[in-house]
């Protein structure tokens, strides 16, 4: 089971990002002319290099289209691109993957861009690629410019140089369209490059100053990348008790199981990388459960005398858990997923001494460990993107005890349970 949940760990995302996604769209073609039909959109977050195309959704034919086929395309109610060709940088900007020393390269390229803003002067694109983050700006009826940011390590002293070119880019814009205003030259003097700080100064110089909210050129707005999360369940675990040899009175590899349910209570977040689409998410889950286990040996001591021995404890246990979702099934009403992920565990056991009775006695305690891990898989579906229904197993992961070396203590369990989201599509 621990391999398999490895394994799945590794595949879904190579699975999930292969899986087409075709939805209502058109693209429009270089002569002018509009296919209206179907536009696969794959979940990533990276910009596509191309787009598949269908006339109609069982079509088992696929034109592929790149920017230098066609002019624009659109998801729609979801995303629009156009192409651009032209002159690109192609130095990395994105922390911790940037070069050592100033790098001003370009090439030739032919790119979508996206609108983020479009106003009565400029409109703001943007274009991404492993990291790399690029903006453009257009006059109306301009072709776009791209906006220079070089950032890179400085060998000598081991910090990061920026060059902010792009500050100076939007001064001569806000120089041309509103006679250098004094007070816009302060904003764009501080403004980040990122979407947001850069659609405000966008949004500032087209309204010369005021702000005003912009048309966007999507035609909807992504919702949220972050959904949270409230769990409950009923945690059902089986604690499996190894005795190798310690007490001669006892046979070696003796074996006992102990079995007890509890609630089990959990906070998370989901975050997507396309929560138009949410096919693919990843979770993150702190959760906390408890067991009450007991052992007994049944010991024949001198006369025949038969002693009990006996070892209870509570364990309480806290743990995060990372984890791999993927919808199968995807649906605005109903998703069916399945999820793999691997617990980091810290448990305290209070109650840890051996209890014992009928005069055979024992003269250690058990140490039981802070820190373990073990795996999970995962099942469930989600109503009405607000209710989730789930059942999780949890593998029996490495053994719970340190002391005595003989003494193997691990646990399994499987949990059912509901959760209630929060945010989100």
């Amino acid at each position: 089971m621990r391999l398999f949940t490895i394994a799945l760990l590794i595949a879904l995302p190579s699975i999930i990002f292969a899986q087409s996604n075709y939805q209502p769209g058109y693209v429009l073609k270089n002569n002018g002319d509009t296919l209206k039909g179907f536009v696969n959109y794959p979940e990533s977050g990276y910009f596509p290099v191309s787009v598949d195309f269908k006339v109609s959704k069982t079509d088992k034919a696929v034109q592929q289209y790149t920017p230098n086929d066609i002019k624009a395309f659109q998801i729609t109610g979801f995303e629009s691109y156009v192409s651009y060709v032209g002159v690109i940088s192609t130095n990395k900007n994105i922390v911790p993957n940037l070069p050592y020393g100033l790098d001003t390269s370009v090439t030739a390229g032919a790119v979508f861009l996206k609108p983020l803003i479009t106003g009565k002067h400029l409109t703001l694109f943007y274009n991404n690629e492993p990291s790399k983050n690029r903006f453009f700006i257009a006059e109306t009826n301009g072709q776009p410019v791209e906006l220079k940011y070089y950032t890179y390590y400085d060998g000598a002293s081991n910090g990061i140089v920026e060059h902010n070119t792009y500050r100076g880019q939007l001064q001569l814009y806000n120089a041309k369209l509103n006679n250098g205003n004094s007070k816009l030259l302060d904003k764009i003097n501080d403004v980040m490059f990122n979407e947001a700080d850069l659609a405000r100064i966008v949004n500032l110089i087209n309204n010369n100053g005021g702000y005003e909210q912009d048309r966007s050129s999507n035609t909807n707005k992504k919702p949220s990348g972050i959904r949270l999360f409230a769990s409950l369940g009923a945690n059902s675990t089986n604690t499996k008790y190894t005795y190798a040899a310690f007490n001669p009175a006892i046979p070696a590899n003796t074996v006992r199981n102990s079995s007890s349910t509890a609630p089990k209570i959990a906070l998370g977040a989901d975050f997507f990388i396309n929560p138009n689409v949410q096919r693919i998410i990843f979770r993150l889950e702190l959760s906390y459960s408890y067991s009450n286990d007991r052992f007994d040996h049944s010991v024949t001591g001198p006369n025949t005398t038969i002693n009990m021995y006996s070892l209870a404890f509570t364990e309480r246990t806290f743990s995060v858990t990372p984890q791999i979702l993927v919808n199968v099934y995807n649906k605005e009403k109903l998703k069916i997923y399945i999820d793999g992920g691997v617990s980091d565990n810290n448990s305290s056991t209070p109650d840890n001494n051996p209890i014992v009775s009928n005069g055979f006695s024992s003269d250690y305690l058990y140490k039981f460990k802070s820190f373990w891990v073990n795996y999970s898989l995962q099942a469930g579906a989600v109503f009405n993107k607000r209710i989730e229904l789930f059942v999780t197993y949890y593998t029996a992961g490495s053994s719970v005890t340190t002391f005595p070396d003989n003494i193997d203590i691990a646990n399994k369990s499987i949990c059912v349970g509901v959760k209630y989201l929060l945010g989100g599509k």
